[in-house]
């Protein structure tokens, strides 16, 4: 959990197809490379067939992402009210991935990752379009983070 640079240093493709496939097979796996481990994190996020916030409220989001800082109150409280709405077991693992995250954020000083890095790295792979654009990935990425 000290590891300069976790989830923002790639994993070994080759290792995390790997991990993947003995995961897939319910298999056990020994993790002994962080970075691999990391990476195979992100890769399931990325590839669940729809994110952890899903394709539904991805406009409301950004709509509620854009409100400006002096409204902070009520972007918090809108943010939650949307959370809210998302299926369960999608808030569930939400959960469990921003406590791990504030768990890490901790070690800032080590890892060289903060709460702003963990967000760059993770909010593609929990939020985004239905259809993804370059346009989208350019426009929306600041409102996602």
């Amino acid at each position: 959990m000290t590891t300069e640079g976790i989830f923002r240093v790639p994993g070994n493709r080759d290792n995390m197809k790997y991990i993947m496939s003995k995961f897939e097979e319910g298999s056990e796996v020994k993790l002994d490379n962080i970075h691999d481990t990391a990476g195979v994190l992100k890769q399931y996020l990325r590839q669940l067939p729809e994110p952890l916030i899903p394709f539904g409220f991805y406009k409301s989001f950004l709509a509620v992402a854009s409100l400006p800082k002096e409204k902070s109150t009520e972007k918090l409280s809108q943010m939650k009210g949307l959370l809210e709405k998302c299926p369960a077991e999608n808030r569930v693992v939400l959960g469990y991935l921003c406590g791990f995250i504030k768990e890490l954020s901790v070690y800032e000083p080590m890892t060289k990752m903060g709460v702003n890095n963990f967000a760059i790295v993770f909010a593609p792979n929990i939020i985004r379009p239905e259809v993804e654009t370059q346009q989208s990935m350019i426009t929306d990425m600041s409102l996602t983070i």
